[in-house]
C-alpha cells in the first residue's frame, strides 16, 4: 500500500500534464480555442519538463528509472497519437462554408458527409464536429450529440453560403 502511494505521488502530476496537454491539443474531437492557449500550452510544456528533470533527479538517487521511462515513453506515445490523428483529420476537402446571420457561427461541410459548427466570439472559438445530409430542397440536416445544448442553434434557422443561397438547417440532437 505504501509503494503504490508513493507512486502515485509522484507521478501525478506528470501523468497530470500529459493528459492537459493532450486536451488542449486534440483538435479532431469537440474542442475550444481560447486566445490564452499560447501562454498555457508553453507554461505545460515547461512544467513537463520540469517534473521530468525533478522525478530524474530522484530517481538518480535510487539509480531505478524503469517505472519513470514508461510513463514517459506513454506520455509521449499518447501525444504522438493525438497528433497523428488531428493530422489525418485535418486532411479533408470543404465541401461547403456556411454561416448565419450573426455572423458568429460558421458551419463547415466536407466531402465524407461530417460537418463541424464553429462558434466565434471575442475570446474563445468552439468547434463541435456532427454529419450532415444536404436534400435537394436547400435542408441541411446535422447530425450530432447534444448538439443544440452545446452551440445554443435551433432547427428552422436560415443558412448562407458564400454566394447568398439559403439553406434550412434541421439539427438532429442524437
Amino acid at each position: 500500500m505504501k509503494n503504490i502511494l508513493k507512486f502515485l505521488v509522484k507521478y501525478l502530476t506528470l501523468v497530470l500534464f500529459f493528459l492537459f496537454f493532450i486536451k488542449k491539443s486534440t483538435k479532431f474531437l469537440d474542442y475550444c480555442e481560447t486566445v490564452y492557449d499560447f501562454i498555457i500550452v508553453p507554461i505545460l510544456l515547461f512544467l513537463m519538463i520540469l517534473n521530468i528533470l525533478i522525478i530524474y533527479y530522484y530517481d538518480a538517487k535510487s539509480k531505478n528509472f524503469k517505472n519513470t521511462n514508461r510513463i514517459i515513453t506513454i506520455g509521449i506515445f499518447l501525444i504522438t497519437l493525438n497528433f497523428v490523428f488531428d493530422k489525418f483529420y485535418r486532411q479533408k476537402s470543404v465541401l461547403k462554408e456556411l454561416s448565419m446571420q450573426n455572423g458568429n457561427h460558421q458551419i463547415l461541410l466536407y466531402e465524407n458527409k461530417s460537418a463541424e459548427i464553429i462558434m466565434h466570439s471575442h475570446h474563445v472559438d468552439c468547434h463541435y464536429m456532427g454529419k450532415f445530409e444536404l436534400s435537394k430542397d436547400k435542408y441541411l440536416k446535422i447530425s450530432a450529440e447534444n448538439l443544440i445544448n452545446k452551440t445554443n442553434i435551433y432547427s428552422d434557422i436560415e443558412v448562407f453560403d458564400k454566394f447568398n443561397n439559403k439553406y434550412i438547417l434541421q439539427i438532429n440532437n442524437n
